[in-house]
């Protein structure tokens, strides 16, 4: 039996993602929610099944469909929007936006060699400079509204609030990707002590070191193609794909610390050609509204975590056997049960919270720290609880 009879008969097994791996939970939330929104009439489903020793997602429909079907459609709703009447001039954007960049690049080197200072060479690509800021704009406007805020999540809570009100105004029962992104990100309602708002606990970056969080969830989006997804929902990860800039920091094996290593990893030339997947971090992102904020009488909390400091914050997700929609998947990941799973329990007590989560379908948990080191945070690799 081919792997594409496989996939017609029985749903898509995503054999590249491994359910214990933040990235890779993530990404297989990010496939649900594009291909939900890509077939909204196809009853998407997600189980977890065990494959080559881990938890792997298999995406099910009410219709047959090849994996060359999945990986595109995901692909397209990941770069160009949920919304299917504004998807094609959202890709028109795109695709001159990037012809826009390549033809910068090549103007820019041929000036360097006519040896014209950079006030010269700046003048001659305005004109092309200030064409890739309008496509930007209206790409960033109809596709991922969310990257108007700016290269970061850390701004004042008036700034965020103009977001979020945007953000309701154009929300509808079907339409409501843009609200759940700014759930997702943070909230006006809790404010720090340096007048930043509170924000997603996923945040991993926050301009330190020249990491964006929100600048390199539009480097990704930006860079991806079909073939990188394809990459990381259906083989073993090999780790090929440039990781400088093009990172989100939630692969545990984003934590290249200097002292562990020969060189200093910020320096290191092979960052440009090697040590990510590219394809996993920019579905990731599409994961990520499915993990909203919570405003709470002590502050705002993230679904899935428990602690607030550099050493005590933990995040905990549900692995489930049967398979369920993106709505469910949603409720389920912010289970009261899951997250009781962090404290200590006595026996019994824990018992019974296993017994009531193995009553809605979920066969494990796993947990991972987040820690951080200077300025920048990352996730430790997860153990089962």
């Amino acid at each position: 039996m081919t792997d594409e009879h496989t996939s017609r008969a029985n749903g898509c097994l995503l054999s590249g993602l491994n359910g214990s791996n933040p990235l890779g939970y993530l990404a297989a939330l990010g496939t649900l929610r594009l291909v939900s929104h890509a077939w909204p009439d196809r009853k998407i489903r997600v189980a977890w099944e065990v494959s080559d020793g881990a938890y792997r997602p298999r995406i099910t429909s009410c219709e047959s469909f090849t994996e060359k079907e999945l990986i595109t459609v995901a692909w397209d709703v990941l770069c160009h929007g949920t919304s299917a009447s504004e998807r094609e001039e959202a890709k028109q954007h795109r695709e001159r936006l990037l012809q826009l960049r390549d033809e910068f690049d090549q103007q820019e080197a041929s000036l360097k060699k006519q040896k014209l200072n950079k006030k010269q060479r700046d003048e001659k690509l305005k004109s092309l400079l200030a064409e890739q800021q309008l496509r930007l704009d209206a790409w960033r406007r109809i596709a991922h509204p969310q990257l108007q805020l700016g290269a970061d999540t850390t701004v004042p809570p008036e700034e965020f609030l103009i977001m979020e009100q945007n953000a309701a105004e154009t929300a509808s029962h079907f339409h409501r990707a843009y609200a759940d992104f700014v759930v997702a990100l943070g909230s006006s309602c809790f404010q720090q002590e340096n007048g930043r708002i509170e924000d997603t606990a996923l945040r991993t970056m926050s301009g330190a070191g020249h990491q964006h969080f929100l600048g390199f969830m539009e480097n990704l989006l930006l860079a991806v193609t079909p073939e990188h997804v394809r990459k990381s929902l259906l083989h073993d990860w090999v780790y090929d794909d440039p990781v400088q800039n093009l990172t989100m920091r939630w692969d545990p094996s984003d934590d290249a610390r200097y002292a562990l290593q020969w060189r200093d990893p910020s320096g290191d030339p092979r960052r440009r050609s090697g040590g990510s997947v590219l394809g996993a971090n920019a579905l990731a992102i599409a994961g990520l509204p499915l993990i909203s904020c919570i405003p709470t009488k002590s502050g705002l909390r993230t679904v899935g975590f428990r602690g607030r400091g550099a050493r005590d914050t933990y995040w905990i997700w549900p692995i489930w056997e049967p398979a369920i929609d993106m709505d469910t998947s949603r409720a389920l990941v912010a289970h009261s049960l899951v997250g009781r799973l962090h404290t200590t329990l006595r026996t019994a007590e824990e018992r019974r919270i296993r017994s009531d989560l193995a009553v809605l379908g979920v066969v494990r948990c796993f947990r991972s720290q987040r820690i951080t080191v200077g300025k920048i945070r990352s996730f430790t690799p997860a153990e089962a609880v």
